[in-house]
């Protein structure tokens, strides 16, 4: 006798019976002579394996932020390459920069929930602070059991994450001590840090990174933060800075009217109506106004958080994956600061990066370059060589054609028949007075001819002349 288990809603809900609920079971016949057969070896294993597992990825901001751009990029990197079983990955974009508070987040909320109400998910990764605290707040709801992996994640606090088994990822911690060590050397006269950012929710949580870290400069720098200002008073106020004043820039957005100006576009114009260099500790930003700094980069976070939700896709526990937190080893700086703040690259250090330096020849590899010049270098001896060579061939050849002119006019006027012979009794050349007297129209007419050629009538002389040629020949 076989069973039929019923599910409560019906079928394709996939809604599993609640502890007070009972399932209806009715019998039900078998076919006919049907034969019950041993399921293969791994038919089990198979089944329970999906052909697909959804990942879904909650971007804190927007397509076009070149940050979480690339987070997205290295996230999509390492999940592509993922073929058995391949992931569905789908993106959400909270677009935090421009519109957050508590109607959006509810909204955000509830539209997650009706969108998602019958999706479930492998994982769930969160990049930035706004992503991670809805996470934090909704995802036992929204998406019940999915393991949460974050990145770039600012001032992540011990009670944020105390007590959960199902949250691992990669902390955004910034080194703005190797940042503010290196910039003092380069600008030796400075005092005054200015430190200009947002009160957005990671622009809170940056600043506040950012204060835990300036202690240990409480003897050699003064500080202040602007966080409350408005893109035209900041532009106002930076014109205004100190000579002994440096900035530190938090990457955030600006609303002027209905625009709003990316970090990218917030810097630059800080950059042109001030005279302090710029620092920042975000790959994105150096370029943009900025001298550059020791920074992070999101692709690498995209990438570290990736593999960690690759892990417990192929079933590794959350709570054995351990929290990262790399501060970024890349040095970058961009070319128009250095030259603008008189930077002399050796003051940078080993294995730093420029942006936008021109091109030179010798910027390629020294191997190559080495071997270029060596190549060049016996090239040009060559061909120095070729033309002494080829100088004193024309030298010879003219000193020899002067010879035989001055031989061929000699030969011209002296009453002898002279002529010259190859050891085949081929005529190679004769005087004048040998083509008058028989009667030639011009000495060059008997060259590579034969006695019976040259001289017809003549046979008679012609033949005692021709042995007496081959004996003077066998002679030498």
């Amino acid at each position: 006798v076989g069973f039929y288990l019923g599910w409560i809603g019906g079928p394709g809900k996939g809604r599993a019976l609640g502890k007070d609920q009972v399932a209806a079971v009715a019998p039900v016949a078998p076919p006919p002579q049907a034969a019950i057969q041993p399921a293969p070896a791994g038919a089990d294993a198979d089944r329970k394996r999906p052909a697909k597992q959804n990942v879904l990825y909650l971007n804190s901001y927007q397509p076009g932020y070149k940050w979480s751009d690339e987070i997205y990029e290295g996230i999509r990197e390492v999940l592509a390459g993922r073929s058995d079983p391949i992931v569905d990955l789908q993106v959400e974009y909270m677009d935090s920069k421009k519109y957050s508070g508590p109607v959006v987040r509810q909204a955000l909320f509830e539209l997650y929930k009706y969108k998602f109400r019958d999706t479930s998910f492998s994982v769930v990764m969160v990049s930035d602070n706004y992503a991670f605290e809805f996470a934090r707040q909704y995802a036992a709801e929204l998406f019940p059991g999915a393991p949460i992996v974050f990145c770039g994640v600012n001032d992540l606090q011990p009670g944020m994450v105390a007590g959960r088994t199902d949250l691992t990822g990669v902390e955004e911690r910034f080194d703005l001590k190797g940042t503010l060590d290196l910039a003092l050397v380069q600008n030796p006269g400075k005092k005054r840090l200015i430190v200009i950012g947002d009160r957005s929710v990671t622009g809170i949580a940056i600043a506040n990174q950012v204060r835990d870290q300036l202690p240990p400069y409480r003897d050699r720098l003064e500080w202040e933060f602007w966080d409350s200002y408005q893109l035209e008073e900041i532009l106002g106020l930076v014109e205004r800075v100190p000579a002994d004043a440096m900035i530190f820039f938090i990457p955030f957005y600006q609303a002027i009217g209905d625009r709003f100006y990316s970090a990218e576009e917030v810097v630059a114009e800080i950059g042109r109506h001030s005279d302090a260099p710029i620092y920042t500790c975000w790959d994105f930003l150096v370029g943009s106004g900025t001298v550059g700094g020791r920074v992070l980069q999101g692709r690498e976070h995209g990438r570290l958080a990736a593999n960690m939700a690759l892990r417990i896709l192929d079933g590794t526990p959350v709570s054995d994956i351990p929290m990262t937190a790399p501060q970024g080893e890349l040095y970058l700086f961009a070319y128009n600061g250095l030259t603008r703040f008189h930077i002399p690259e050796s003051e940078l250090p080993m294995g730093s990066e420029i942006l936008n330096k021109p091109y030179y020849f010798f910027r390629i590899d020294p191997q190559m370059f080495w071997i270029i010049v060596v190549a060049l270098a016996v090239l040009a001896a060559t061909l120095v060589f070729l033309v002494i060579n080829i100088s004193r061939r024309r030298s010879v050849e003219e000193k020899i054609r002067a010879q035989l002119s001055f031989l061929t006019l000699l030969l011209d006027n002296i009453p002898q028949l002279v002529f010259w012979k190859d050891r085949d009794q081929r005529y190679q050349g004769a005087n004048k007075a040998f083509a008058a007297f028989f009667g030639l129209p011009d000495p060059a007419t008997v060259v590579g001819k034969t006695n019976p050629e040259v001289l017809p009538g003549w046979w008679d002389h012609a033949g005692m002349a021709e042995e007496a040629d081959r004996e003077v020949m066998r002679s030498e």
